[in-house]
């Protein structure tokens, strides 16, 4: 089976029937799937030994990858966050299209390189996410993620390309500009982070 043609169907399925895909996958039997998986982990294996750290990393775990067909075949083995906070670029397979950063939780700054495509097929997942949530036609959304360094707003400007709900993505707006036009546009989905979030509930408390 080809699954990257069994995703795309899936996918576009899910731009016209948003809640499908989700209800198939939920549908098939827990043996098949990980009969589906097992060849997009061979295929992540080969991939990620082109990188020089994953290359290191697996000789010295004495990984055989092309011997590793589920994910207990890998025993112990991790991606150590250290790698990603000061060496990402060792983990590169091929040449980046773009890249964003994170400081998440940690307070260290975290960059993380992408394709285009990587960011379009996480941008399909992130619509399929949304019929997840109950999210459809009819729904209106209104991102204020920032339009930084981060993934935030980037992604979300792409997945909603792949569902029919209305949307505006503004990017990092004060609070008070989105508050004014929630009766005019009738948003009544919210993507934001939470100090954001705090901040226009307090104003609507106010």
């Amino acid at each position: 089976m080809n699954l990257r043609a069994g995703s795309e169907f899936l996918f576009a399925l899910g731009r016209r029937y948003p809640r499908l895909p989700v209800a198939f996958l939920r549908a098939l039997p827990l043996p098949l799937l990980h009969a589906l998986r097992a060849p997009a982990l061979r295929e992540t294996l080969r991939v990620a030994a082109r990188a020089p750290w994953y290359r290191d990393a697996f000789a010295a775990a004495r990984i055989n990858v092309g011997r590793a067909h589920r994910p207990e075949d890998l025993g112990g083995f991790f991606l150590t966050p250290e790698i990603l906070k000061t060496r990402p670029e060792a983990l590169l397979t091929e040449t980046p299209e773009l890249a964003i950063e994170s400081s998440g939780t940690s307070g260290h700054v975290t960059c993380v390189y992408l394709s285009r495509r990587e960011l379009e097929y996480n941008a399909q997942q992130g619509g399929l996410m949304l019929s997840l949530y109950g999210l459809g036609r009819g729904d209106r959304l209104l991102s204020t993620l920032g339009l930084d360094w981060g993934l935030g707003s980037l992604l979300v400007e792409r997945l909603v390309r792949y569902t029919p709900v209305f949307s505006m993505v503004v990017g990092r707006v004060e609070p008070h500009e989105a508050y004014a036009r929630l009766g005019e546009y009738r948003f009544n989905v919210i993507v934001s982070d939470p100090f954001w979030l705090a901040r226009v509930t307090e104003m609507a408390r106010e």
